[in-house]
């Protein structure tokens, strides 16, 4: 799914099991404005666009399975992305993360539960005294709408995956770890592309005039914080290598041409 926007009702159920670290459909029901209809459709569509995955819980009064739902990977990066204001004006950046940086707040301490082992939102408040309150909200909505728009090559092939969650029955769900350990290899690649893409984009806006500016006048002295370094070399050695293997391919395009055309 390249494009973010989600129906009205259908991003208020994700926004509200992001910022409140999943529920079942009777809390969706009783905690979001919308009818019991929507409550038990809207986790179906989230499952079958891959934003959401369930445990069971227990039987209902009906006999029926209780399923509480978790955002995934996926679904914590439409719900950033979602944060991206669209208004280019610093006044209204300002205004707009200082209305919505509680949910922020909110949704970032509970990816932290659901993924302790990535830095950027283990980490989150060296991220913010580094950029600022207003710019690091910014910065993690924009790498999530990056990550978004340039997806995993091969994250289509977990498509039949979300198809089958949002329909499988109460008798099927002994194969449901199966199905969620896939979801897991998929977190995977939705964590690597969101990662790249914060830290090529932090690393282009502290080479920033401005930003290297003031570090080399000692007006700027990040924080150290080891987690973040890693992770930010290791992505910046990789796009090197990268970098230099696409120089030597064209040099030897370089030399293929000469020897073709120009004997």
């Amino acid at each position: 799914m390249k494009k973010t926007d989600l129906p009205e009702k259908q991003f208020s159920v994700i926004k509200w099991l992001v910022e409140n670290g999943g529920g079942s459909e009777y809390d969706i029901g009783k905690n979001v404005n919308v009818s019991s209809f929507v409550a038990h459709q809207a986790p179906k569509a989230l499952l079958t666009k891959g934003l959401l995955k369930f445990e069971p819980k227990g039987k209902a009064r009906t006999g029926r399975i209780i399923r509480v739902y978790y955002p995934t990977f996926k679904g914590f990066l439409v719900y950033f992305s979602l944060h991206l204001p669209s208004s280019p004006d610093l006044q209204s950046i300002q205004k707009y993360y200082e209305e919505n940086r509680e949910n922020l707040r909110r949704a970032i301490s509970n990816a932290q539960k659901f993924y302790p082992g990535e830095p950027i939102f283990t980490e989150w408040n060296t991220i913010e005294e580094w950029l600022g309150e207003t710019l690091s909200y910014y910065h993690l909505c924009f790498a999530a709408k990056y990550a978004l728009e340039h997806p995993p090559a091969t994250i289509e092939n977990y498509e039949k995956v979300h198809t089958i969650l949002a329909h499988i029955k109460d008798d099927e769900l002994e194969n449901l770890d199966a199905y969620n350990n896939a979801l897991e290899e998929e977190n995977t690649l939705w964590k690597l592309a969101f990662e790249e893409a914060f830290a090529l984009h932090y690393s282009e806006l502290i080479l920033s005039n401005k930003v290297l500016s003031d570090y080399m006048k000692g007006e700027i002295s990040p924080t150290p914080n080891k987690k973040l370094y890693r992770l930010f070399q290791e992505i910046i050695d990789v796009k090197i290598k990268e970098a230099e293997e696409r120089i030597q391919r064209l040099k030897l395009m370089k030399k293929a041409f000469k020897a073709k055309f120009k004997g």
